[in-house]
This record gives structure tokens, C-alpha cells and sequence, in this order.
């Protein structure tokens, strides 16, 4: 092997076309002596200062060269025919360059088994994996080829590519799919077919996967984590973003990096688009992302196991533009049997979704459950009052969960489809096919699509006939979901009770629109400006009652109090009635109430005590009595403070006096004797005493207060200190509680 090699001979071993060697050189700086020749100047590369890789694949290229000579000598020239001496001349020949290859060949299996990783972690329905598996293919059958023709790799792929050009290779129809366009049709060359053979050589079949290689897969921008956080930031922020206005933003954000070009940051962005596509799709369009890649191991019908069990109701989300004005479609459907209803209303609202549920039940009978989401049409307290009456489960979506009630979505989206042939004059048959499926696909994205508007011309009456035709045929077509039956057999074959109401005009008082919540008052309800009253009306005076409209007639309202009717109300100046007449009969049917009411309520006073406040009053001064204070129990306290002070109190004493005679002491004793007897007769005046007499006592001392009265030493001190006890407060209490009075002068 000469010391200096081409170009051309550095990509004839790398399997490159010698352009992109040629880059790869000016990009990598790789030294060079020009040479002059009958071709003017070339540049020759040492091979000692060329990188690793190309060093090896030039020892590598010139061993097999050196045994494909040898091999070329032999009379045969098949591999099992080779003979002794000639294998021992070709192992020979390979033992010089032999460190280089089990360096080579420990690289390339390394190499293979992180690409085998790299290539497990794609999606099964990844373009990089299908793209990858149809390469792998068609190099099957150019080794194929190479076998059958046994020649070499240069004439195996000049083959390969012809016989594919002229369609003699035979290829699964999905691989042509996956293979790249050259003017417009799917083709193969010879330089693909060199390049996916080395690069399945280095790396197995991770080397076929977009983005490896020295081109193809390196980006500038990655390789930078400040331009990858950026573009990658700006795409999450604004999804529509173009690769100028992104450039235009790494200027403007840090014009001290080098800014690539706009191919570069469009290759950037579009590789990493796909390689990402799950957290794209969830970042940027999340509904989009649930249909397609939300796990979804379990079935939306596993617990439907009896007809009518659940009922999942919705509403379009985008509004039709009819004759008589914009409408919305309102829908219903059976889990169990995917029968369905469509209702059209002005609006959504509670009204129209009680609406399309009285279609069911009567047509259907009565359902467990009914699954809606949290909009405020199905919330609202007249839709929730209807099925707590009918002790109808409602289950609520979490918000945001449209999956959870995706039956019914998936419903409409059929609809929008299927009822293009039933709509006159929105799209004609006589245009091409193509066009018609365009303007289906339309018609059905905006009637999905939330805020769009659906222009057909017809009024809402047509297109609730239109909707009840394309429910009939939906009706009695099989479903793949209930093993291609369809949903009128499943209905029809269902042999266990349905749970039914026959009385439909209750059925219509139920559903009726609420009016909201209304203070009985002694002139009635008050609603809309106008007054609404009946006899039965004045028994349940300034309670509050739930109205509900009487579709039939506005002068008429339902009254409900705690959940039970009560009564008719009517308006007399909408009704046309005397006002005069209505008041006299609601004041005699008041009159009659209360009389009954009374007759058993005087029973109840008669049991009464005449003086409730003596009672209650006789009932605590006993309840005081039995109360006893506790001996506290105490210690004797004393500092070296007090004790000092205590010698000086002492020592300022008088000196003490003699004990007088015995005539002395018994005078001093009867008069002790005296005294306790006075003060224990004091004590029986004070005990007798009631806590309502000192409470009164005291309110007639503090008028005499307030009259600038003046009062002895005995009086301040029990008028300074009664009101800080309980006994005080108690019966203060009592007084005001009961309106009572103190007299001024006691009796």
C-alpha cells in the first residue's frame, strides 16, 4: 500500500461518494501534498496523518484486494474450492494488517450493539424504523445477487440497481414505498446501495436509520446546548414558528453565537419533529395526541353489560349556519347497543339536553346512568333536578378528559361524514372524486372543530328530518364493535325488563324549564314583573320554593316547596281573571288553614305555665343551693423579705397589756356572745334572701345612683361588688329575656 492515497481511493474504501469525502476533508483539515500530473494538479493524502477510520478502511480495502487477486488465480474461483495454499497465502496477506482489523472489527461490534439498543427504543410505527427495515431488505437481495453472480460489491450494486430499474427485483410492495424519489419515481442506485451496505457493516441496522452518518444526523444546532434549548424553547412556545423567524430570534437573543443558516435550523427542526413525535404531538396538539398515542389497554365497554345501563350525551362542538339561524346539534347514545339521538336546538342548553333525554326515555325506556362532561348546559340545576327525580346516575367527565365519553364523539364524527349524501345543496356528485372527499373532510372538521360555523341551506325542521333519516340508517348498520351486528338487533334482542314511563305528561312536568328559586310572599310569587298566587299558595307564606315554567301557558307557574308540588299559580292579568275574585278566595282558603292550624296549637298552650319567667327563676335559686364551695387547700408562703418586715412590725409594737381581772373576762365573753348572735341572725336575714330580691335590691340602688342619691358605706360596698358575680349576670339575663320590670318600691 503506497504512503499517500486520493480521494477517490479514501471514498472507494469508505463506501462515500467522493464529494462528500471531499467536504469531510475541507472540513476536517486533513494535510495534503498537491501533485502535478498529465491531469493537471491532485491532492495526495498521507495515510499516516489521515484519521483512524480512514486508516482502516484503507488496510482493510487493500488485504481484500491482495486475497480477491489471489482467489482470481485459482482455477475455481468459489470460496469452499479454495485451496490449502492459497488460504495460507491469504492469511498471510492479512496478517499485516491484522491489529488494525480486530481493532476495526471490536469497534464495529460495540458500534452494532448500542445501534441495536438505539434502533429497540423506536416506535413500531416509527418512519425512521420502517424506513430502516425496507433498507435492510433491499440489501438482503443485493447480497442476494452477489451471491448468485459471485462477484464483488461494485458489480453486485451496478446489478441490483439495474434489474430494480428495469423492475425485475422483486421488493414487497411496502419497501418501494419506503424508498427515496428520484425525478418523481421510486428508484435505487449503486451509490445507496454501497453506502446502506457499509453503514449495515458498522453499525447493523441502526446504520440505516435516518440521521446516521457524517452528514445526515449531525447537527450544528445540537451540538450547541444554548442554539438546541432555544429552538427547541421557541417551537414549544410558538408550534407554527418558521426556521428564519427562529434564526431571526438566536440573532436578536445572543448575536455573539454564530448563527447557522435557515436550511440548517429547517433540518434541525424537522428531524427533530420526528424523532419526537409523541411529545410534540402532546405539547402542541393534545386531543390529537390521545387519539393516536394515549395508552388505551382496556375497553370504553367493559363494564356495559345491560342495555340502558349507560347513556353518554354531548353536543357539537361547532354551530350550524342554518335559514332560521345558527343551531347546535345535541346527541345521545346507548353504550350498550349504540343507539342514538340527535336533537337540534338554538342553543345548548339545558332545555335542549332535557329535550333530546325525553326522546330516549320514551322511545327506550329509562337508563342507570347518563355520562356528560362538566358544561354548564349539563350541569345546570334543571337538568341535574330531572335525574335525581328519576334517580338517574350522573356521571361527570374529569375536565379536560374528552376521552372519557369519546363514544358519543366518535358517534358525530360519523355523522358529520355520513350525512353529507342527505344534505341537498351542500356538495354536488357531479365533480370528481377526490374533490368530494376533500369537501367531506372539511365538512367534518369544522363541525368538530369548536368555534367553527357549518353553513347549510335548510332550516332547522329540515335538518332534524335529515338527522332522524341518517339515525334510522345508523340504526341498521353492522358494527364492527358489536360483532358486526347492528344496533337495532342488539336492541331487539335484548330479553330482560326495561324500566319504562308511561306517563308522559308527568314525564313533561318533570322536565319542565325551571325558573328559578322565589320567596313566598302574603302576595304570592313574584316573576318576570308580574304576580302569580293561589289558594294553596298562602299556607307556605315566606318559605322558599322551586317555580317551574308551564311551556303551555306563560299566565301558570308549578310551585315546589322541599322538593314536593304545591300548588298551580296563575296571574291574573295574563290569564285575563278578576284580581278581586282570586284575592277573596286566597284569603278564605288562608283563613281555613290557620283555623285548623290553630285548633291544634291551643292544645299545646294550655300546658304551658301563665308565668314562665317565676318558673325558670325558682328553677336556678334551687339549682344554686345545692352548689357547695370546695376547701381550697393552701401553703404557707414566706420570703426572707417578710420575715424581716415581720421583726420590724413586731419590734414597733406597744407593750402588750396585762390580762385584766376575772369580772373583766366575763363581761368581755357575754359580749362576744352577744355579737355572734347578732351576726349569725344578720347571716340568716342575708341567707333568706333570694337571688331575685338582691337583684332588685340593687337595680332600685343604682336608680337612686343615677338620681345623685348618696349612699352609706354598706350600700357603695354592695353596689360596687354585685354586679361582678355570676348571681348578678344570671339574672339579668332572665330579666331582659323576659321583659321583666323591677317596681321602685318593694313590696
Amino acid at each position: 500500500m503506497s504512503e499517500t492515497v486520493t480521494i477517490r481511493e479514501i471514498a472507494d474504501a469508505l463506501g462515500r461518494h467522493p464529494s462528500s469525502t471531499k467536504r469531510r476533508a475541507k472540513r476536517e483539515a486533513w494535510p495534503y501534498e498537491e501533485a502535478t500530473g498529465r491531469g493537471g494538479k491532485r491532492r495526495l493524502y498521507p495515510i499516516a496523518q489521515l484519521p483512524q477510520d480512514i486508516r482502516n478502511a484503507l488496510s482493510k480495502r487493500a488485504a481484500l484486494a491482495v486475497a480477491q487477486r489471489t482467489l482470481d488465480s485459482l482455477p475455481d474461483p468459489r470460496e469452499e474450492q479454495v485451496t490449502a495454499a492459497a488460504a495460507a497465502s491469504g492469511r498471510a496477506l492479512a496478517k499485516a494488517g491484522q491489529a488494525a482489523q480486530e481493532a476495526d472489527d471490536a469497534a464495529r461490534r460495540a458500534a452494532k450493539q448500542e445501534g441495536m439498543k438505539a434502533f429497540a427504543a423506536l416506535p413500531l410505527e416509527s418512519p425512521k424504523r420502517q424506513r430502516a427495515k425496507a433498507r435492510e431488505a433491499v440489501l438482503r437481495a443485493l447480497w442476494d445477487i452477489r451471491r448468485q453472480y459471485d462477484t464483488n460489491l461494485r458489480e453486485a450494486t451496478r446489478l441490483t440497481a439495474e434489474q430494480a430499474a428495469a423492475g425485475d427485483l422483486y421488493l414487497p410492495e411496502w419497501v418501494w414505498e419506503w424508498m427515496p424519489k428520484y425525478g418523481g419515481q421510486r428508484s435505487i442506485t449503486a451509490d445507496s446501495l454501497r453506502k446502506w451496505h457499509y453503514d449495515y457493516l458498522a453499525k447493523g441496522l441502526w446504520g440505516l436509520v435516518d440521521g446516521y452518518g457524517t452528514k445526515a444526523g449531525r447537527f450544528k444546532i445540537a451540538e450547541s446546548k444554548v442554539l438546541k434549548k432555544l429552538v427547541i424553547g421557541a417551537m414549544i412556545e410558538q408550534p407554527h414558528i418558521t426556521p428564519k423567524k427562529v434564526r431571526q430570534y438566536v440573532a436578536a437573543k445572543h448575536p455573539e453565537i454564530e448563527n447557522p443558516s435557515i436550511k440548517a435550523y429547517e433540518r434541525y427542526m424537522r428531524a427533530w419533529k420526528e424523532e419526537n413525535a409523541q411529545i410534540w404531538t402532546r405539547l402542541t396538539n393534545p386531543d390529537q395526541w390521545k387519539n393516536v398515542y394515549m395508552a388505551a389497554p382496556g375497553s370504553h365497554f367493559e363494564r356495559i353489560e345491560r342495555l340502558n345501563q349507560v347513556w353518554e350525551q354531548d353536543s357539537t362542538p361547532g354551530d350550524w349556519m342554518l335559514t332560521d339561524g345558527r343551531h347546535s346539534v345535541v346527541g345521545l347514545i346507548d353504550l350498550f347497543s349504540r343507539r342514538v339521538k340527535l336533537f337540534v336546538s338554538k342553543t345548548s342548553t339545558a332545555s335542549a339536553v332535557s329535550q333530546v333525554f325525553r326522546r330516549a326515555v320514551l322511545d327506550w325506556g329509562l337508563c342507570e346512568a347518563v355520562r356528560t362532561d362538566n358544561g354548564k348546559d349539563y350541569v345546570a340545576n334543571q337538568y341535574e333536578s330531572v335525574l335525581r327525580d328519576l334517580e338517574v346516575v350522573h356521571e361527570l367527565c374529569v375536565p379536560f378528559a374528552s376521552e372519557q365519553k369519546g363514544t358519543v364523539e366518535r358517534m358525530f364524527r360519523t355523522m358529520s361524514h355520513g350525512i353529507l349524501d342527505l344534505l341537498p345543496g351542500f356538495i354536488g356528485h357531479n365533480v370528481a372524486e377526490r374533490k368530494v372527499i376533500e369537501a367531506r373532510k372539511s365538512f367534518a372538521d369544522r363541525v368538530m372543530t369548536p368555534g367553527e360555523t357549518v353553513e347549510v341551506q335548510m332550516s332547522s325542521t329540515e335538518l332534524q328530518e335529515v338527522l332522524d333519516r341518517w339515525t334510522e340508517i345508523y340504526h341498521h348498520t353492522p358494527h364492527s364493535g358489536l360483532d358486526d351486528k347492528t344496533p337495532f338487533e342488539v336492541a331487539t334482542a335484548w330479553a330482560q325488563p326495561v324500566r319504562r314511563i308511561h306517563d308522559e305528561h308527568a314525564l313533561d312536568m318533570l322536565l319542565a324549564e325551571i325558573g328559578g328559586t322565589r320567596t313566598i310572599t302574603k302576595k304570592g310569587i313574584r316573576f318576570e314583573n308580574h304576580l302569580y298566587d293561589a289558594p294553596a299558595l298562602f299556607e307556605h307564606v315566606g318559605r322558599e320554593a322551586v317555580i317551574k315554567r308551564d311551556e303551555q301557558d306563560i299566565g301558570r307557574l308549578f310551585v315546589y316547596v322541599d322538593g314536593a308540588f304545591v300548588a298551580v299559580a296563575e296571574c291574573a292579568e295574563l290569564l285575563g281573571i278578576s284580581r278581586k275574585e282570586r284575592a277573596a278566595a286566597a284569603r278564605a282558603a288562608q283563613r281555613h288553614f290557620l283555623r285548623e292550624q290553630t285548633k291544634e296549637y291551643q292544645g299545646y298552650r294550655k300546658a304551658v305555665d301563665k308565668n314562665i319567667a317565676q318558673v325558670v327563676m325558682d328553677h336556678q335559686i334551687q339549682q344554686s343551693r345545692k352548689v357547695e364551695a370546695l376547701h381550697r387547700p393552701s401553703l404557707d408562703y414566706t420570703t426572707e423579705g417578710l420575715r424581716q418586715a415581720g421583726e420590724a412590725a413586731r419590734a414597733n409594737r406597744p407593750p402588750a397589756v396585762p390580762e385584766p381581772d376575772p369580772q373583766a373576762n366575763a363581761e368581755r365573753e357575754a359580749f362576744q356572745k352577744q355579737f355572734e348572735a347578732e351576726q349569725q341572725s344578720t347571716a340568716r336575714v342575708l341567707e333568706a334572701e333570694s337571688p331575685r330580691r338582691r337583684y332588685e335590691r340593687w337595680v332600685r340602688t343604682d336608680r337612686r345612683v343615677a338620681a345623685g342619691e348618696t349612699l352609706n358605706a354598706q350600700e357603695t360596698q354592695f353596689h360596687r361588688t354585685y354586679p361582678l358575680s355570676a348571681d348578678y349576670r344570671s339574672m339579668k339575663a332572665l330579666y331582659e329575656d323576659f321583659n321583666l320590670d323591677v317596681k321602685s318600691n318593694e313590696k
